[in-house]
Parts: C-alpha cells; sequence; structure tokens
C-alpha cells in the first residue's frame, strides 16, 4: 500500500470538520479504497481521532473484502455532506473513482520548504 490520505468535509459556517475522509491507494493494481466518517449533528463534540479512525477502517474493510458497502441513506448523514459540498454516496467504497480534489492530493509531493513559506 503506497499512499494514505486524509482530508475533512467543514461546515461552511463554523469550519468544524464533520466528515473525514481517508483514501488508500494500491500501487500495485492501481486501485484506490475511500472510506467517509460523518460527524453527527448530534454529537456534543468533534473527536477528529475518531473520525479518522472510522474512515481508515472502512477504506481498508473495502480492500479486504473488494468490494464497497454501507450505502449512506440516513437524511441527516446526506444533509451535513450536503453542506459540506461532498456527494459521496457510500461509506467504504472498493475502487472509489477519484474526486478532483483526490487526484490533486495523490499527484502532489511533500511541499518544499519554499513552498510552505508562501
Amino acid at each position: 500500500m503506497e499512499g494514505v490520505k486524509f482530508y475533512y468535509g467543514r461546515e461552511p459556517e463554523t469550519n468544524h470538520p464533520k466528515v473525514t475522509v481517508c483514501v488508500l491507494k494500491d500501487e500495485e493494481s492501481g486501485e484506490y479504497y475511500r472510506g467517509v466518517s460523518i460527524c453527527s449533528d448530534s454529537e456534543p463534540t468533534i473527536n477528529r481521532q475518531k473520525g479518522r479512525d472510522m474512515a481508515q477502517g472502512r477504506a481498508v474493510k473495502a480492500l479486504l473484502r473488494q468490494g464497497s458497502g454501507l450505502v449512506i441513506t440516513r437524511k441527516e448523514a446526506r444533509e451535513v455532506l450536503d453542506r459540506c459540498g461532498l456527494s459521496f454516496q457510500i461509506k467504504s467504497e472498493y475502487d472509489a473513482p477519484l474526486t478532483e480534489f483526490e487526484r490533486k492530493l495523490f499527484r502532489e509531493e511533500e511541499p518544499s520548504v519554499s513552498q510552505m513559506r508562501q
């Protein structure tokens, strides 16, 4: 497994992370596996580590099962995704087609020191 990338979908009004996405890349097969964790509006606090663990676990599950699962059907979950500008339909996705943002994550190399200062 060559790459593991995480990113967050943020609530526009508060900038709080509400969706955690983990994408795994299998260098041998060229396939990508995506796991999504959605923080419910009813949860009193945001736990980033829990979100990362759940998202990564779902990506690994897709890899091991060689299949997708956990269709997002709850209205509240769909609303959170919509507010964050994300349109995922599945929480554990096998051979996931990358979004434009995810393609950039895997294409870009580590930023140089000069890039980090800009």
